[in-house]
């Protein structure tokens, strides 16, 4: 009730800062002070202007959205689900505030040493992480009844026990050799998009590596964030997961986005790119798909200083 009640007072504060500001003080609950002083002809002015104003999409940008980016920023809110509701909201409005704790780990990230190669295929699996589980899907499909047949010989003691559990073995099988290996193939032969996509992004990475310009941008993986932490998940990659930052500007640069939404649910019910928020998280993107708050496209910019 705490929390709640915290955010409800940010939201009356956000309200009565941007009434005064964007519409005069005529918003229902605002500031009236200019409906008192004003000549009655500057008043009906400023209420049509006013009524213009008071949109769905101004309520969320000059409003909404405001409120939440103190909350980010405060700490009030937390970081991850409250970046995760501004996306739901269908916002383009750029995020350019990160809480303490994530500023303090961003610069932590930005002054460790890094592997460039390994930052460079960190990237790569990054950027071809839906491809691959695309892939994975269809391997799987291929190889379903080999993967079953060879988890059963391999079963042992356990026969006697598991021959008939048709989930366990499916999901053994999901993850064997066979599958492995029939993906690995795959991978090997696509020539999609996303595979070349992937490439160039690596290429690039390596590329800027090699210019030991300590002002050029650089990304952040999971992989490199764990690394720099002893394999401790730190708050950047709760929050970022992801991210490029530029030392010259000292910004995070990014896009929180979902791609591909328009494909479709892997095999668990789950959005490829939003694996880490599960199955509440495809039932929020389903819910403001199907309402018109987001479309696949949807996203928006982060230029946070850290």
């Amino acid at each position: 009730m705490e929390f709640f009640q915290k955010f409800l007072n940010s939201v009356n504060r956000g309200y009565g800062q941007v009434d005064k500001k964007v519409f005069g003080g005529l918003l229902p609950g605002g500031s009236d002070s200019a409906l008192v002083t004003a000549p009655q002809s500057i008043v009906k002015r400023k209420a049509q202007e006013a009524t213009k104003l008071i949109t769905p999409i101004n309520i969320r940008d000059k409003v909404v959205i405001p409120v939440l980016d103190k909350g980010i920023e405060s700490g009030v809110l937390p970081a991850a689900p409250a970046m995760f509701a501004r996306y739901l909201s269908g916002t383009s409005e750029p995020l350019t505030v990160l809480p303490t704790a994530v500023k303090q780990d961003v610069s932590r990230l930005a002054s460790q040493e890094i592997n460039p190669q390994e930052a460079a295929e960190d990237v790569y699996n990054s950027v071809i992480r839906e491809r691959a589980w695309h892939l994975w899907d269809k391997a799987w499909n291929n190889k379903k009844e080999e993967a079953i047949a060879t988890v059963k010989a391999q079963q042992g003691p356990l026969q006697f026990l598991r021959t008939n559990d048709q989930n366990w073995l499916e999901q053994r099988a999901q993850t064997s050799p066979v599958v492995q290996k029939e993906y690995e193939s795959l991978l090997a032969q696509d020539t999609s998009p996303e595979k070349k996509r992937a490439l160039a992004a690596k290429a690039a990475y390596l590329n800027t590596a090699q210019t030991k310009d300590p002002n050029a941008p650089f990304s952040i993986t999971h992989s490199t964030a764990y690394k720099g932490q002893d394999y401790k998940i730190g708050p950047s990659t709760l929050t970022l997961g992801s991210f490029t930052i530029n030392p010259g500007t000292k910004e995070v640069v990014d896009r929180y986005k979902f791609d591909d939404l328009d494909k479709g649910k892997n095999l668990q019910g789950i959005y490829p790119d939003a694996l880490a928020g599960g199955r509440p998280a495809a039932m929020l993107i389903d819910f403001a798909l199907n309402n018109g708050l987001i479309t696949p496209q949807s996203g928006y910019d982060i230029r946070a200083k850290y």
